[in-house]
């Protein structure tokens, strides 16, 4: 039995969802853009749950100026995975595919 109690104590990778994935209306956004508003988001509290809307001006950037990036985290109990590295595969995951050549 204390086996199964150290198992269900075992951090959890995160659970990425993406919004959507229906690409017809998407807009191709930098990598390295994405981190510094990911970076922005978690330099907040991520002990709870939170939402939070971001721009260009938040990382001081002149980049996608009309558009605002929501950012949603609910850290659950027991995560491996800080803030950071859970954006940072959640880029990876809800990314388009590629185009074939």
């Amino acid at each position: 039995m204390k086996k199964q109690d150290e198992e269900a104590e075992k951090p959890k990778d995160p659970e990425v969802k993406c919004s959507s994935t229906d690409y017809s209306k998407a807009v191709s956004v930098d990598v390295s853009f994405m981190s510094k508003l990911a970076d922005k988001f978690c330099s907040g509290d991520t002990s709870k749950k939170r939402s939070q809307d971001l721009t260009a001006k938040d990382v001081s950037s002149s980049a996608y100026e009309n558009y605002k990036f929501h950012f949603e985290l609910d850290p659950g109990k027991n995560c491996k995975t800080d803030c950071k590295a859970a954006f940072k595969s959640m880029t990876g995951k809800c990314m388009s595919p590629s185009p074939p050549h």
